[in-house]
Order: C-alpha cells, then structure tokens, then sequence
C-alpha cells in the first residue's frame, strides 16, 4: 500500500474514530463461528469431523496471523495494563485457577483444561471479535477502513448476512435432508454436540447482528434502514429457529429471539412516532404472509412449530418444556444445600450443578466469586450505557447474559464471549489518547 493510500485510511479512521470502527474481528469471528458450527454438525450426524481440521486449529491460525498483522497484541496489553475494572475480572481467572489446582486438576465437569480450552478460548474470541483492529497490511486495512463510513458498513453488512444465511441454508439441508420438503423431520441426537453447533451459530448471529447495528446506526434514523433491518431480521432469525431446533437446540433459540429484539429496541428510529412502528410491523406482517401464500403455491407443507422441541414435541407450551421443568426440579432438590454448602469460597468440586451462571458461580466460586464476576460485568455495562461507542456490544451482552442466569453452568462460551467483549471496551472519550500513545 502506498503512502497516499495509507494516508487517506488514516484520515478515515481518525474521521470516525468515535465509533470506533468494528468490521474486520466481526468478520473474523463471524467466519470461525460458522467453521466451528460446520465441524459441530458433521459430528451432529456423523459423530466424526471426517478429514477437517478442528475449529481450534482455525482459531490458533486466526490469532497467530492478527497478532502479526494487527495491533491485536498492543489492545491485550493496553487493556490489561489499564486496569481498573478489568482487575476483577483478572482476580477471578486467578480465583478459578487456585481453586481448580486445589481440587486436584478440577472435576469432569469443570477442570483446569477447560479454564483454557472454553472459558479462555472464548473470552479471546469476543475480545477479537470487539476489538477496533488495525492493520498495515493492504486486504486487512481495507476491511478496517470499510467499517469508518456508512457506505462500508453497509456492504459488510449485505455479505456478512448473505454468508450467514448461506450457511444456515445448508446446515438445514444437511439436518433435514431438504430445507423445503422435510422440514418437520428431526435428527436423532445421540451425543452432546448439539450443544457447541447451537454456541458457535449464537456467537456467529451475534457477529453478524453488530455487523448490522452499526450499518443502521450510520443511517442517523432512518425508517428505510430501519425496516429493511426488521425484515432481513425476521428472515435470519426464523432460519436460526428451524435450523436449530432441528438438532434440538432450545438455548441458541433463545439466545437469538433476544438478541433480536434487542437489536429492534437498539436501532428504532429516534424520534419517530409509535404510527410509524405500527407502520412497519404491518410492513412485516404483509411480507410473512405472502411468503407463506407463495410457499402454499409451491405446495410446500405448512411448518407446525409447536413439534419443536422448545414446545416439548407438541405436548406443551414453552414454559412446559420439559428441559425447564427439569432443571427447576434439579435447583428444588440440590440448590438450597449446594448454596449454603461453602457461601463464602465456593465449592468448585460439585457435579450436579444448577444451570444457572448466577446460582453456579455462587455454588462453585462462592461469594467472593460472584462479586468479582457480577461487578465487573455490570461496572462494565455501566460504562458502556454511558459512554456508547460500540453499537453491537449492548444488543447482545444483556440477553446473553439473561439466557446464562436462566440456562447455563458459568463455563458457557456465549457468555465468555461477552465477557470478552467486555474487556475490550473503552469509553469513546478515552479512545483518542490510547492512540496517539
């Protein structure tokens, strides 16, 4: 790249630097994502990856090559160095660590290989995948650079969706056999495998989402961005919900219909009046009824929701399945002796953990635990609500961080991905005076 062009990108980057330009780690990790739920799904139906490398060698790949191209390492360092809030998240990775090592190595459900294989392997990723990467390298800086104008956003946003949806096309015909014709059909699960295809399809959606939050954010409220955005929504969001509970994922389900309708909250039209809501919501309405005219022209069988297993196959509602059912029996029978068990260090030995990251941080790291964990994400949130400068960020903290208190053992990678998230924001005023540091 020459001088010249290296001297309009850094005019476009300092431009915007406001915002904080985000497209090349969102891509990136939007590409391992996808990778990682593929190797999921061969192991889904088939229970061997075949000759494929794993999504661990793709992602050592990914951070040796950034570490030499971008200032990935300077933003690690940075952030580690500043500290401040970012202490408590240190102290309990030192926490986990001490008491893994005293437990002998840690239990099969948590131990100190997944320390670094999961909870590290994740908190990396959403770090990348939030970072304001930089790079002097031509097809990287170019991606960087496209993210500082609104024009740029917008064909990121229109190839990152298209990818995604792609991708989730052939995860349905691969599940299914036909994503038009079989679509009530559902693999027999016979390993645990679902579970990483429905994090890694969460972790790519949420990517993808922040792609698209900031391509409307650069449209300063405008109702036309805004109900394109509603309708692509819709679509990707409804093919998550097909594909996933084709392999009887109810928690990226989950996960995805909020980060969804946080994304709607987020990117609403300042200003606009409710008429206009109501306006697009018609719009929408019109749009699923004559896709659904048109597939019953085709002779498309009509899709019953209701045998999903989010519905418990057709015999229940949602607040019926019985997966919720029973992990509130799990916490009537077991929460109240493993939480009074050891309130203050934690027991880190328990097996039978509750599924809920606020009850299974207390049960396994106890009080101490809990208070570094929760303060820093919610010091964090603080400073984020504040202060703005990363649009995607707050669309997918909060319900992620929902679904882990209702769901998930503290170890869950969607929430490690946050917390990554996390720890790489600054406040946009500070932004500046770290780069001219």
């Amino acid at each position: 790249m020459s001088q010249a062009q290296a001297d309009v990108q850094e005019h476009i980057l300092t431009k915007y630097r406001l915002t904080a330009p985000r497209g090349l780690g969102l891509l990136v990790i939007l590409a391992y994502a996808l990778y990682g739920a593929y190797i999921a799904s061969l192991y889904v139906r088939t229970g061997d990856k075949g000759g494929m490398r794993s999504a661990d060698f793709l992602l050592f790949a990914i951070a040796v090559l950034l570490l030499m191209t971008t200032d990935l390492w300077r933003q690690l360092v940075s952030r580690t160095l500043r500290g401040g809030v970012r202490t408590l998240l240190l102290a309990l990775f030192s926490l986990i660590a001490v008491k893994l090592l005293l437990a002998g190595g840690g239990t099969q459900v948590f131990n100190l290989g997944q320390l670094v294989t999961v909870v590290g392997k994740y908190f990396f990723v959403g770090f990348v995948a939030f970072a304001a990467l930089r790079s002097r390298v031509y097809p990287l800086s170019r991606v960087a650079a496209l993210t500082a104008a609104p024009a740029g956003r917008q064909r990121l946003a229109i190839v990152s969706t298209a990818v995604f949806l792609l991708a989730m096309l052939s995860f349905l015909a691969a599940f299914v056999g036909s994503p038009l014709a079989s679509l009530t059909s559902f693999a027999v699960i016979s390993n645990d495998y679902y579970q990483d295809f429905g994090d890694y399809v969460t972790i790519a959606y949420c990517c993808l989402v922040a792609l698209q939050v900031s391509y409307v954010a650069s449209h300063g409220g405008s109702l036309r961005a805004f109900g394109l955005f509603a309708g692509v929504l819709l679509v990707q969001a409804g093919l998550v919900f097909i594909t996933a509970q084709a392999v009887n994922s109810n928690k990226a389900v989950v996960a995805v219909a909020l980060v969804s309708a946080a994304a709607l909250y987020a990117c609403w039209p300042k200003g606009r009046a409710v008429t206009a809501g109501v306006a697009v919501a018609a719009a929408v309405v019109v749009l699923v009824l004559a896709a659904r005219l048109a597939l019953d022209a085709a002779g498309v069988p009509s899709l019953d929701v209701t045998q999903f297993r989010i519905f418990d196959y057709g015999d229940g509602a949602f607040y019926e399945n019985t997966s919720m059912l029973s992990r509130w029996e799990q916490f009537r029978e077991l929460g109240k002796g493993q939480l009074l068990g050891a309130p203050v260090f934690g027991d880190i030995s328990i097996t039978s953990y509750l599924h809920s990251s606020v009850l299974s941080v207390q049960t396994h790291l106890g009080l101490v635990g809990s208070v570094l964990f929760w303060s820093f994400i919610l010091l964090q949130l603080r400073q984020v609500g504040r202060h703005g400068g990363n649009d995607g960020l707050p669309v997918i903290a909060v319900p992620l961080l929902f679904v882990s208190a209702i769901s998930s053992f503290f170890s869950w990678g969607p929430l490690w991905f946050v917390l990554g998230g996390l720890y790489e924001y600054l406040p946009s005023s500070t932004k500046p005076a770290e780069t001219r540091a």
